[in-house]
């Protein structure tokens, strides 16, 4: 027995440097600056704040964890200074984000990982945020894109998609930096500016115009993590986020010009000084009905099989006139107006997209003005019961957002319309917008817009708003189905897309200058001043 006590306490003995080697190589695997700064913006989360702290701990073991309390009345600050946490204190609520900003300023890592304090996240996840920016990405993101069912998307989704495609990052979908968790590099950081931290959509418009490695990392449903919030919450949040992405667009005009780097569609605005000047044939037509307040335009550019038919359905609403605006066709267009004995104006090359409505607009006599495509005929039935409907508004819109009843009909155009809307305090109107025909304009909105503006739909819409233009949409006409253009939207790199998203970004810069860099919905949560 003694011998082999003997023999233990000699084997105790030779282990004791190797166990003493093994706690020296653990300390110093902890010792030296943090690689990760874990930043947890927190106002009463006394209930969850440790074991997200604890939580962020286990990633990676040379971590910090930055806790900015604002406005707490609870023990937030207590528990996480108790649980290891660097607490910066702040004694009144800093709003959405800015949290974030004043962590950034004080961190130290290499990599910057943004939580929120009010859930829990596996530390498997988030591990895989941390090795994402160590292996390479710049930015790694979250890869939920928000809330999408059958029937719609989150407005704040549709936002953040949008973002992304017109930066030219569709393939990023929803992923935000709105959302967490998500990760930055300290390059990131120098690059964006801390300050820039504050506005989420901003930050990720100016890191991928950068060129910053933005990635998609790992779902993280956030949605269901959140804490439930009251109604007037959610819209507070809903505007304010929607409001972040229209000034995010900001970032992108002002690095890539006012239409975001997209084509104009050929858009021949030079000749709107001198319409005239630049005709190649005329046929003027038989007036239906001179005493009628109604002009009907429509463009056509290479329709023969369809303009006959369309201009029959037109004459059949007795209106004072009607205007073809043909130009650049090589297949009879021309003809086939004039066999329908309509006004027909020719020119011997393409307009561009939305041009021959100006030009309409321009050449045009009555006190009213319907404007429609020669590419599909609408019954005058139809058309009918919207010119009823219309009454005496200024601008009468076509209401299809009845119509985009799927999630799958909500392309990035109609997102557009729809965050432009919102951006005017119209969200009323949906996804309805001058961009889709049928509609009606008066005389009086023609002369308030001017015809350059009328030229680029979405900007005429924004200015007939803001001048405070009497704005409607009085019925629905089914315009998605049998248009033979709108197949094509949803393709990468579409012409048609790029064009009419290029006329938003036109439309959100007009507006800029004149209501904010936000248009009506201001910033009434962040504390900025606290940057």
């Amino acid at each position: 027995m003694k011998r082999g006590s003997k023999k233990q306490q000699g084997k105790q003995k030779q282990s004791l440097p190797i166990q003493k080697q093994k706690k020296k190589k653990s300390g110093s695997r902890k010792s030296g600056s943090p690689l990760l700064s874990v930043i947890i913006p927190a106002m009463n989360e006394a209930q969850t704040i440790r074991s997200v702290i604890r939580g962020a701990k286990k990633i990676t073991p040379r971590t910090e964890v930055i806790v900015v309390c604002n406005g707490s009345r609870d023990q937030t600050a207590a528990i996480a200074q108790k649980n290891g946490a660097k607490v910066i204190k702040r004694t009144a609520p800093l709003g959405h984000d800015v949290g974030r900003v004043i962590g950034a300023r004080h961190a130290q890592g290499k990599v910057l990982l943004f939580l929120d304090a009010d859930y829990n996240v596996p530390v498997k996840k988030l591990r895989r945020f941390y090795r994402a920016v160590l292996n390479g990405a710049d930015v790694a993101l979250n890869r939920y894109s928000g809330y999408r069912s059958k029937t719609t998307i989150h407005s704040t989704s549709q936002a953040k998609r949008l973002l992304n495609t017109m930066v030219g990052n569709r393939q990023l979908v929803g992923s935000s930096m709105t959302t967490t968790p998500h990760a930055i590099s300290r390059r990131a950081l120098t690059v964006l500016g801390a300050a820039t931290l504050a506005v989420p959509p901003a930050a990720l418009a100016k890191a991928l115009l950068n060129g910053l490695v933005v990635k998609r990392t790992v779902m993280v449903n956030v949605r269901k993590r959140n804490k439930k919030r009251s109604r007037s919450q959610l819209e507070k949040i809903t505007r304010l986020i929607n409001g972040d992405h229209i000034e995010a667009f900001s970032v992108l005009t002002s690095a890539r010009g006012s239409r975001g780097g997209f084509n104009s569609g050929g858009r021949r605005l030079d000749i709107l000084a001198d319409v005239r000047a630049h005709i190649a044939r005329e046929h003027k037509g038989r007036a239906p009905n001179p005493a009628s307040p109604l002009s009907v335009v429509i463009s056509a550019c290479n329709e023969a099989k369809t303009i006959r038919k369309v201009v029959q359905e037109v004459r059949a609403l007795v209106p004072k006139e009607i205007v073809v605006i043909e130009n650049g066709s090589s297949d009879g267009t021309y003809e086939a107006a004039v066999s329908e004995d309509a006004t027909v104006v020719s020119f011997p090359f393409a307009l561009g997209h939305d041009t021959g409505r100006a030009v309409g607009a321009l050449l045009s006599s009555g006190d009213q003005v319907l404007f429609l495509d020669a590419d599909f005929v609408i019954p005058s039935s139809t058309l009918s019961r919207f010119l009823q409907k219309a009454g005496t508004a200024d601008v009468c819109l076509n209401h299809i957002t009845p119509l985009i009843n799927r999630s799958s009909r909500i392309d990035h155009i109609s997102m557009a319309k729809k965050l432009l809307n919102y951006g005017l305090g119209r969200d009323d109107l949906g996804y309805d917008s001058l961009t889709a025909i049928p509609h009606l304009l008066t005389r009086k909105a023609i002369m308030a817009i001017g015809p350059h503006t009328l030229a680029v739909p979405p900007k005429a819409l924004a200015s007939a708003i803001y001048q405070g233009l009497s704005v409607t949409s009085p019925g629905t006409v089914d315009v998605i189905s049998p248009n033979p253009r709108r197949a094509g939207y949803k393709k990468n790199n579409n012409t048609m897309e790029a064009v009419i998203l290029g006329d938003h970004l036109e439309a959100f810069g007009f507006l800029q200058p004149l209501l904010g860099v936000r248009l009506r919905l201001p910033d009434t949560i962040r504390r900025r001043n606290k940057l």
